[in-house]
């Protein structure tokens, strides 16, 4: 397989590859997961809801984020006339951990042990399910309206909910599915596929509405040839019969329905792997000592680039969030000194930073495959909105006002 040689310094790339959580953005079970911990489930909870995330409609990213000074959810886009918003909040949101469902028509919040859905235009919520742990990680399939919840204590929550945020059927089952299949971590595949993995190197491939229908799990199971405890196991974009599956060791495309091993690499146990925008996971290779990075696309091959462990591009900030697009990365740098921070798009092949931006340091930031939205700090309202291709900007000022004048 072909492989592309990016010169970087990538010592101080690491925190590029490391990937701050930005959560769930995409309505679907984005979110970041290290190489060797495991446990989770589709991707971790966010504690804050500081970060802007979006979700796609009508072929462009709507971004959304809680605004603290009406207590209410901001949605906005580049070809928007105005800021759209929710209804007040009952509860403010300043501990909940919430993202979008189908096309960001519902949003589910999550206050430490409980779980509501929130219907963002009426304001009416309504209580799912309240745990018997905090609400730790998330996997979803928005489009089929398909959710795993887990809590702490590795108790799952599955849930069928309709396209207007009616739940159609939920069950609760423990980690244990029998034949040997403790779950460790899993996420939902396009088309509905639950699949989780376990420590004794077997993976199941749930069906989650048929386990709500019997209350119990039903699953059929595989047995990986690694034979190595699975702590990592992600979708591949429009694949139903594919997955990414990480051992201590390996990292590994699956045939779904078979078992059999597509792909693989030795990521090794230091291997950091992740889930925002397109899945990806980076390594050391200490023998030559240059940097393995491994993406995923939608075919039946892992994407190989080889980075150099150098100095070259003598990048010297950090890496503050960021975001894995097809063809690059979407960067927010922390600013050096005096200089604020900085939103950046660079192209994989050659580490050319294709768009720059200069970003006040205390903005709200929400980055996708082409743009980022940035929310100021500001009771009457100020967010801007920029297109990572073009460079188009749009902003809009003062939109809390009408709000703030009525209460």
């Amino acid at each position: 397989m072909a492989s592309k040689t990016i010169c970087i310094k990538f010592a101080a790339f690491l925190n590029v590859i490391a990937l701050l959580v930005q959560g769930c953005g995409g309505g679907s079970g984005t979110g970041s997961s290290s190489g060797g911990s495991g446990g989770v489930v589709g991707a971790t909870v966010n504690s804050t809801p500081d970060l802007w995330r979006f979700y796609n409609a009508g072929g462009e990213r709507v971004f959304y984020g809680y605004d603290p000074y009406v207590n209410r959810i901001m949605r906005v886009s580049l070809n928007a006339a105005t800021v759209e918003h929710s209804s007040r909040l009952s509860v403010p949101a300043r501990t909940d951990s919430w993202f979008a469902g189908p096309e960001g028509k519902i949003f589910f919040t999550m206050d430490d042990k409980s779980l509501s859905i929130l219907n963002p235009d009426t304001g009416a919520s309504t209580l799912v399910k309240t745990f018997a742990g905090r609400i730790v990680s998330v996997a979803a399939e928005a489009s089929q309206g398909l959710y795993a919840f887990v809590d702490e204590y590795s108790a799952i929550t599955l849930l069928s909910v309709s396209q207007t945020g009616t739940v159609e059927g939920q069950w609760t089952g423990g980690p244990i599915l029998g034949d040997g299949v403790v779950i460790n971590a899993g996420d939902i595949l396009p088309g509905g596929k639950f699949v989780v993995g376990s420590t004794a190197g077997k993976f199941a491939v749930i069906n989650i509405k048929d386990s709500i229908a019997s209350s119990s799990w039903k699953f059929t199971t595989q047995t990986l040839t690694d034979g190595k405890a699975i702590n990592f196991v992600a979708p591949v974009k429009d694949r139903s019969d594919r997955v990414v599956i990480g051992t201590q060791e390996n990292t590994m495309l699956i045939d779904v329905n078979t078992g059999a091993i597509v792909d693989t690499e030795p990521t090794g146990a230091n291997g950091t792997r992740q889930k925002n925008g397109r899945v990806h996971v980076a390594y050391l290779d200490t023998t030559t000592d240059r940097w393995k990075f491994i993406a995923v696309s939608g075919g039946d091959s892992f994407t190989r680039f080889d980075l150099p462990n150098n100095d070259i591009l003598k990048l010297k900030t950090e890496a503050e969030q960021s975001y894995l697009t097809d063809s690059g990365f979407n960067l927010v740098l922390k600013g050096n000194g005096s200089r604020s921070r900085r939103v950046v798009t660079m192209r994989l092949s050659d580490a050319l930073v294709e768009k720059s931006f200069d970003i006040n340091a205390s903005v709200r930031i929400g980055l996708s495959d082409d743009g980022f939205s940035a929310m100021d700090p500001s009771a009457l309202g100020s967010i801007s909105v920029y297109n990572l291709t073009t460079g188009a900007t749009k902003s809009f000022l003062g939109y809390n006002r009408q709000i703030l004048q009525k209460e």
